[in-house]
């Protein structure tokens, strides 16, 4: 087993604690670079790996792209954190050529919540754990058949430390998460981007999830977070922070993208290139950095 971040995330942490309770080897990666990383892969043959997109990202793009380092022996690996889309897909069947990829919906309060393998249809996370109860709470300014995802099962914890403030709330049994989605008529979920990145451009809620996802489609697309800035004509707009591999034409490719894909509202309204990119310890995108050097720039502007 390997896990790539420290284990104070719980995708780590549990991933860790389920190779000590099989019994299986568990290496630890979080404090090497990702072209470590996939050497320490191949060396250790590991076998399983649970990851995030982000980080599968940056393997492939430090590791694969420069030196096409590839990972025969994994045969499985889960992936958590935040959806994962085809082109990370594909990314990731050219680091592990052999491994099947399940993708897995949850967080510290639910655990588990829904799975599915290669197969399920694009955008959706999978079926629902056995014993596993969501719904949709439409409570939430928003008109479509979206809201907050409420989770009932026996996985779910109890509560938080009386010391931390989650975001999360607990409604007797069920877990309201902070992320919106819906379910599909036939039981699969679909988790669209969490609420509190959610922002209201000329009074109507925009996930900035969406904006990137198309974004990511292109195919030097690296690394994308959209944030709001502020505009006295419609409250917000959409700005897109972006690292792109050896492209010094992004910005124009990014706008042509945009106009085929997005309504008008969303298009990003400027587009900053980036040559290096903020993360957390988890491989996760720093955003209070980004959000600092969006305030830095508007300021001088």
């Amino acid at each position: 087993y390997a896990v790539l971040g420290d284990l104070s995330y719980s995708l780590c942490l549990y991933a860790a604690l389920e190779s000590v309770y099989l019994g299986a080897e568990l290496n630890i990666l979080s404090r090497l670079s990702a072209l470590a990383q996939i050497k320490k892969l191949q060396h250790r043959e590991v076998t399983v790996l649970y990851a995030t997109p982000s980080q599968i990202n940056l393997l492939h793009s430090l590791a694969y792209c420069k030196q096409k380092i590839q990972v025969p022996k994994l045969r499985l690996l889960l992936i958590g954190g935040s959806k994962m889309y085809k082109k990370q897909r594909d990314a990731a069947h050219e680091l592990f050529p052999n491994a099947q990829i399940w993708e897995f919906y949850g967080s510290a309060e639910t655990s588990f919540v829904a799975i599915g393998d290669e197969n399920i249809p694009e955008n959706l996370i999978g079926k629902l754990y056995p014993r596993v109860k969501v719904s949709i709470d439409y409570e939430s300014e928003n008109n479509s058949k979206d809201g907050l995802i409420g989770v009932e099962s026996p996985y779910t914890a109890l509560g938080y430390a009386p010391e931390f403030m989650g975001t999360a709330r607990w409604i007797g049994q069920k877990v309201i998460t902070n992320d919106f989605g819906k379910l599909s008529s036939d039981g699969y979920l679909q988790v669209l981007g969490r609420s509190d990145r959610r922002f209201k451009i000329a009074d109507k809620f925009v996930c900035p999830e969406e904006i990137e996802n198309c974004i990511l489609e292109l195919d030097t697309i690296v690394q994308v977070a959209v944030l709001p800035e502020s505009d006295h004509m419609r409250g917000m707009v959409p700005v897109a922070f972006v690292m792109a591999s050896n492209d010094h034409n992004i910005a124009n490719k990014i706008n042509v993208h945009c106009r085929k894909k997005l309504d008008p509202i969303k298009r990003p309204r400027k587009i900053i290139p980036m040559m290096s990119w903020p993360n957390l310890s988890s491989s996760k995108t720093d955003y209070v950095a980004l959000h600092q050097l969006l305030n830095n720039c508007s300021q001088r502007t």
